[in-house]
């Protein structure tokens, strides 16, 4: 089921999608079951906007990830009586993150420029 909706949003322009939506919903209805049924009346509910990701595939999706690690380090920082010492440790932190994404990305490019 997942292979269908995953050509869903990786569709390039709309009929495309539309084609691949049809594909989805046919193997909703053989699949014949609760959760699949559910999960295509989401992609019903959804589709205006999964039309616009296909057209211009962009997403907020660092943002909400830097804004759930904020929110962890609130949750375990409670003993910050000092503002700076709380912002030191939010953009410690984030660049940590950054600086490790960015070695895994270099590291994966070199691993395809090989093969």
């Amino acid at each position: 089921m997942k292979e269908h909706l995953r050509r869903v949003v990786a569709a390039t322009d709309i009929p495309p999608a539309q084609n691949a939506r049809i594909d989805f919903e046919m193997a909703v209805a053989a699949a014949d079951m609760v959760e699949t049924d559910k999960l295509a009346a989401t992609v019903a509910k959804w589709w205006t906007e999964i039309k616009v990701f296909v057209r211009a595939p962009v997403t907020n999706a660092r943002t909400e990830a830097a804004n759930t690690g904020i929110k962890q380090i609130k949750h375990t920082g409670r003993g910050f009586r000092n503002q700076r010492s709380y912002q030191s440790r939010i953009l410690g932190t984030r660049m940590r993150q950054t600086r490790r994404r960015r070695r895994i990305h270099h590291h994966h490019q070199g691993f395809h420029a090989q093969r």
